[in-house]
């Protein structure tokens, strides 16, 4: 089941327009959460992270996401930590980025994921 980022930290957006009177914006940022693993082996989610300015039409994304911080509470047995891939829809008029995450062991914590992208179409 798929949750939504509690926060989206940073934000930052770089702008300009292309050489065919496009919008080019460079994204950045971090969102958080709270996904903890359930023993030895891996959970899957999708984290949805909706971020950056609002757009008239969004031609193309491309995104990327890694881990930014995770956690163990205990001993580590059999503990991984993942941010797989990074897709992206439209809701709202926004950038939403679907990222594949996981964790593996009953107390490992993913906390935080990083995020760019870079996106052309027409802003709002």
């Amino acid at each position: 089941m798929a949750q939504f980022a509690q926060f989206v930290d940073g934000g930052h957006a770089l702008r300009t327009r292309s050489g065919d009177n496009r919008d080019l914006v460079f994204l950045s940022g971090t969102a958080g959460l709270f996904f903890q693993g359930t023993g030895g082996s891996f959970i899957r989610d999708t984290l949805l992270v909706p971020f950056g300015p609002r757009w008239q039409r969004v031609d193309d994304v491309a995104p990327v996401a890694s881990l930014a911080s995770i956690f163990n509470v205990n001993v580590a047995n059999n503990a991984g930590w993942a941010a797989d891939n990074a897709n992206w829809g439209v809701l709202n008029n926004q950038i939403l980025l679907f990222i594949a995450i996981a964790v593996s062991d009953s107390d490992g914590q993913l906390l935080r994921v990083s995020f760019q992208a870079s996106a052309v179409g027409v802003l709002a």
